[in-house]
């Protein structure tokens, strides 16, 4: 799937737990039948999504962080705060 488009895993996500009967025809992994590997593959592209998430850097983990450079900078310190810069220490 390249990159995993964050709108149909959420909605695959929803076909496979609604419990409505032949929801499951409506996600981009049924094969035609129900079963482990179409939810293999759902849950392989929900934990690409989660470690995309983990790109982000915040300040407070940031190895460029000092607290007084990065108010100068963004003109506010907030530990929570990112940029572009940012490198995981």
């Amino acid at each position: 799937m390249g990159m995993t488009d964050k709108r149909q895993v959420m909605y695959d996500i929803e076909r496979c737990t609604c419990h409505v009967p032949d929801a499951c025809r409506d996600c981009s992994h049924y094969t035609g039948t129900v079963g482990f590997k179409c939810m293999e593959n759902l849950m392989s592209d929900a934990l690409a999504l989660l470690k995309e998430q983990e790109t982000v850097v915040r300040c407070i983990d940031c190895k460029h962080h000092r607290e007084n450079n990065c108010e100068v900078q963004i003109g506010v310190y907030d530990p929570n705060w990112f940029c572009a810069d940012a490198e995981r220490r």
